[in-house]
């Protein structure tokens, strides 16, 4: 009887050893989690007030009458052509960044699963030249609707117009009311685009254009829409 005792003490000290182990690990892994996540907080803070909004090459560049290009001449490297089977009219006609290219080619095509694969994005326009651009201001186009040549993100090789087509090439608007805007404004961010224009002229210099989108890159175009902000608003804050 006093062996077994002695065994089944011994027993429950290892059991309540064993207990005090776990729980200290069970701790340590959860600060580590905290401090962990309280650096990749600290991390997207760092970075979101960061984004650069001032060089030309930039993805974020900022764009205005005001804030033109510095170099207008200025081409970048990267292009590509859109390579997407969820266009409604030939994608590789149209040129972007690389990368505001194949995320445009995932949002076409997450896009049209979304509207039971019976509507396609539709591109009316994307890059641009100054030239194309001087000769739309020419043509009568009021600088509340068309930004300044050099000043248009079309040049920047990162902004995008577009439409939607059903299956029997009826071409439909991105009005706000319409179930396709909506679907942008939800969900363009997760692949780095923004609706430039939302604000009217006092916060954004233009006209609301609802067919506008523009590649920022996923983690500004996200911390925008999060905190319902357009560029130009983001922008101005900073400069403040």
């Amino acid at each position: 009887m006093f062996f077994y005792i002695i065994r089944q003490n011994y027993a429950n000290a290892q059991k309540s050893l064993l207990r005090y182990e776990q729980e200290q690990e069970q701790e340590l892994n959860l600060n580590i989690i905290d401090r962990l996540s309280w650096t990749i907080q600290q991390s997207i803070d760092k970075y979101q007030n960061n984004f650069d909004l001032l060089t030309d090459g930039s993805f974020q560049r900022y764009l205005s009458d005001d804030h033109p290009f510095e170099d207008a001449q200025y081409t970048p490297a990267d292009l590509q052509k859109i390579v997407s089977y969820f266009t409604h009219n030939q994608s590789s006609k149209f040129m972007l960044r690389a990368p505001a290219a194949t995320a445009f080619a995932d949002m076409a095509r997450a896009f049209w699963n979304n509207f039971d694969k019976k509507k396609k994005l539709y591109i009316v326009s994307a890059y641009r030249s100054y030239g194309f651009q001087k000769n739309i201001i020419s043509n009568g186009c009021k600088n509340t609707h068309c930004a300044d040549p050099w000043a248009s993100e079309h040049q920047a090789w990162l902004a995008i117009d577009i439409a939607v087509a059903d299956t029997n090439w009826n071409i439909l608007q991105m009005h706000t009311w319409s179930q396709y805007y909506k679907w942008m404004e939800q969900n363009a961010h997760k692949y780095g685009f923004h609706n430039t224009y939302q604000k009217w002229v006092d916060i954004d210099g233009k006209i609301p254009e609802h067919r506008h989108w523009r590649f920022l890159g996923e983690p500004f175009a996200t911390y925008l829409h999060q905190n319902q902000l357009t560029i130009a608003q983001y922008f101005k804050n900073i400069k403040m």
